[in-house]
């Protein structure tokens, strides 16, 4: 089985929409689709904005659904890689909690406590089998680090900061905490991210011209990986 996190309703309407032999299962507040897609048992939520809505969706997802193998996180973000642009993808090789400090401990700023390194690994063979099917449709796409924090990006200074400090490509607010819970079940992890705007300090008005086109591209790529397994 695999399940699919999205944090806002546009970013998993479609895909929900598309399921046959759909079945709703509410879990506190959260509300997942069970179903097949393309042959393959499908869970899809909306987790809602931020790191926890986000961990605590993909905490009951592994608990509901013991058959879960692979968390796919979709969605947008903003573009950190200069040869990003809108609509482009990000397809994260690791992820990294930026606003996680324990730096007065003596941590790497982003370092989670108990954790040799601040980097939470995609699944290698998922990252390959996405980026092929980015290729194939003629996505333009990197590969690299996709930080995640409670916040909206829209500051030249901060994303300067990201690309420095984490050699990153994208920001969200999602892919990290997701992450570091298949970490915990020893989940396989797909971070995958369409480019809404550059975060920078004209972010919010790109965000809101862009949302609903970069949502509409991730749960395309997220289709045609789906198909391809």
């Amino acid at each position: 089985m695999i399940g699919i996190i999205g944090a806002m309703e546009i970013e998993i309407a479609s895909l929900v929409d598309i399921l046959t032999e759909k079945k709703e299962i509410t879990v506190g507040k959260l509300l997942f689709t069970h179903g097949k897609y393309s042959g393959k048992e499908v869970v899809v939520v909306k987790c809602g904005i931020g790191k926890v809505f986000a961990a605590s969706a993909a905490t009951a997802m592994i608990l509901t659904f013991p058959n879960i193998k692979l968390i796919i996180n979709l969605g947008v973000a903003g573009g950190l890689h200069p040869a990003l642009k809108q609509g482009d993808f990000a397809v994260a090789q690791h992820s990294v909690q930026h606003d996680y400090d324990l730096t007065p401990e003596g941590l790497p700023i982003g370092n989670v406590a108990g954790y040799d390194n601040r980097n939470f690994a995609c699944d290698k063979t998922a990252v390959q089998n996405m980026c092929s099917v980015l290729e194939a449709e003629n996505f333009i796409h990197k590969k690299g680090v996709i930080v995640s924090g409670d916040q909206f990006i829209a500051c030249d200074k901060k994303t300067a900061w990201l690309k420095k400090e984490f050699s990153a490509i994208a920001c969200d607010m999602e892919t990290a905490s997701i992450a570091q819970v298949c970490d915990l079940f020893s989940i396989a992890f797909l971070g995958v991210r369409a480019i809404s705007d550059n975060a920078s300090e004209g972010a919010a008005l790109d965000f809101n011209a862009f949302c609903a086109q970069a949502a509409k591209r991730s749960i395309a790529a997220v289709k045609q990986f789906l198909k391809s397994m």
